[in-house]
Protein backbone atom coordinates (compact mmCIF):
# COMPACT_ATOMS: atom_id res chain seq x y z
CA UNK A 1 0.00 0.00 0.00
CA UNK A 2 1.19 3.51 -0.79
CA UNK A 3 0.90 6.26 1.81
CA UNK A 4 0.72 10.05 1.59
CA UNK A 5 1.99 12.39 4.28
CA UNK A 6 -0.58 14.69 5.83
CA UNK A 7 -0.06 18.45 5.79
CA UNK A 8 0.72 18.32 9.53
CA UNK A 9 3.53 15.83 8.90
CA UNK A 10 4.95 18.01 6.14
CA UNK A 11 4.77 21.09 8.41
CA UNK A 12 6.55 19.17 11.16
CA UNK A 13 9.35 18.15 8.77
CA UNK A 14 9.87 21.82 7.87
CA UNK A 15 9.79 22.71 11.59
CA UNK A 16 12.39 20.05 12.35
CA UNK A 17 14.69 21.52 9.71
CA UNK A 18 14.23 25.04 11.11
CA UNK A 19 14.78 23.87 14.70
CA UNK A 20 17.93 22.03 13.70
CA UNK A 21 19.33 25.11 11.99
CA UNK A 22 18.42 27.39 14.92
CA UNK A 23 19.80 25.10 17.60
CA UNK A 24 22.77 23.77 15.63
CA UNK A 25 21.64 20.18 16.17
CA UNK A 26 21.60 17.28 13.74
CA UNK A 27 18.37 17.36 11.74
CA UNK A 28 18.60 13.61 11.13
CA UNK A 29 18.30 12.90 14.85
CA UNK A 30 15.13 14.99 15.02
CA UNK A 31 13.69 13.28 11.93
CA UNK A 32 14.22 9.85 13.53
CA UNK A 33 12.06 10.89 16.47
CA UNK A 34 8.98 11.59 14.30
CA UNK A 35 6.22 9.05 14.95
CA UNK A 36 3.46 8.43 12.43
CA UNK A 37 0.30 6.37 12.21
CA UNK A 38 -2.46 5.80 9.70
CA UNK A 39 -5.15 8.44 9.59
CA UNK A 40 -8.36 6.82 10.86
CA UNK A 41 -10.40 8.81 8.32
CA UNK A 42 -8.10 8.10 5.35
CA UNK A 43 -5.97 4.97 5.68
CA UNK A 44 -3.80 6.04 2.73
CA UNK A 45 -2.51 8.99 4.76
CA UNK A 46 0.02 9.10 7.59
CA UNK A 47 -0.40 11.55 10.48
CA UNK A 48 1.59 12.45 13.59
CA UNK A 49 0.75 10.37 16.66
CA UNK A 50 -0.88 12.18 19.59
CA UNK A 51 2.00 11.11 21.83
CA UNK A 52 4.55 12.63 19.46
CA UNK A 53 2.57 15.88 19.20
CA UNK A 54 2.59 16.10 23.01
CA UNK A 55 6.34 15.58 23.12
CA UNK A 56 6.86 18.36 20.58
CA UNK A 57 4.61 20.75 22.51
CA UNK A 58 6.57 20.06 25.72
CA UNK A 59 9.88 20.63 23.92
CA UNK A 60 8.65 23.94 22.52
CA UNK A 61 7.43 25.08 25.95
CA UNK A 62 10.81 24.19 27.44
CA UNK A 63 12.64 26.14 24.74
CA UNK A 64 10.42 29.18 25.29
CA UNK A 65 11.06 29.08 29.05
CA UNK A 66 14.80 28.83 28.44
CA UNK A 67 14.67 31.84 26.12
CA UNK A 68 12.75 33.84 28.73
CA UNK A 69 15.32 32.89 31.38
CA UNK A 70 18.14 34.02 29.11
CA UNK A 71 16.37 37.33 28.42
CA UNK A 72 15.77 37.89 32.13
CA UNK A 73 19.35 37.12 33.10
CA UNK A 74 20.69 39.54 30.46
CA UNK A 75 18.73 42.49 31.88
Amino acid sequence: MAYKLSDNVLRRIVQVMQEGLLTGTDITDHMRMIRLEENVDDTTQLVLTDEYKGIVENQHETMLHEIENIKTSEN
